[in-house]
């Protein structure tokens, strides 16, 4: 099975966010799908494509959500 996953950055509030600075914490969250055997591997033959955008505030100070939202498919895709 391969892959796309497409992170959503929920910051605090209403000012200027930079989605991508997530990409630490997704990095570990695949690093925890393939431990936990849901995932067999986080090379780019697996995961072919990581896109991120910007949620909705969260309105909690010092609060922010990240989701990971995963569309799996077969290799050989075309």
């Amino acid at each position: 099975m391969c892959g796309d996953f497409v992170v959503t950055f929920c910051p605090r509030g209403p000012s200027r966010a930079d989605p991508p600075n997530a990409y630490p914490v997704t990095k570990a969250l695949l690093d925890g799908l393939v431990r936990a055997g849901l995932l067999s591997d986080d090379h780019s033959g697996i995961v072919v494509a990581q896109a991120f955008c910007r949620g909705p505030s969260t309105g909690v100070r010092g609060t922010h959500r990240v989701g990971v939202t995963a569309a799996a498919w077969e290799e050989g895709r075309s």
